[in-house]
């Protein structure tokens, strides 16, 4: 829209046209048209009005849906699920969970980031004998021992 006419006190003076032009800009950009789309869509004919209003409004529920996404995101957070994965990830590793023998309960005091652990064999397979158990620990490596030096952690002295 042009800028109007001053009068001789350096007031502009709009006319009832330019008004009800101001007024309708204002309650589109209001409405959330982008104001670079605003003046093509005052200017197109009814059809075109109508196409473009209904564009900007799909747009809108765009952004709409992704904010309440969000929302929930932050919801979730806020109530103690601290996986910070995406539904459909949590979705994955829940059926696979279920496909392992976790409870719902156990999945759901897992979903702090951490990968879920194997459940134990017995519990697969209550009519296995559970078999003898070693710690981690007494296991023998192949490699030899690493120094302190090698380990990074400094000399042993």
């Amino acid at each position: 829209m042009d800028e109007p006419r001053r009068d001789s006190s350096g007031y502009r003076r709009y006319g009832s046209a330019e008004l009800l032009r101001l007024v309708q800009i204002r309650t589109l950009a209001a409405a959330g048209v982008p104001l670079a789309e605003i003046g093509a869509i005052l200017d197109a004919d009814p059809d075109r009005f109508a196409a473009a209003l209904v564009d900007v409004e799909r747009r809108l529920t765009d952004r709409i849906d992704v904010l309440l996404a969000r929302r929930d995101t932050l919801r979730r957070l806020a109530t103690g699920d601290r996986a910070l994965l995406p539904d459909r990830v949590l979705a994955k590793l829940d059926r696979v969970a279920a496909d392992l023998g976790f409870t719902p309960a156990r999945r759901t005091r897992r979903r702090h980031g951490r990968p879920l652990p194997r459940p134990s064999l017995a519990a697969a397979d209550p009519g296995r004998t559970p078999g003898p158990h070693r710690r981690r620990d007494s296991v023998q490596s192949a490699q030899p021992p690493r120094t302190r030096a090698e380990a990074g952690l400094g000399s042993a002295g």
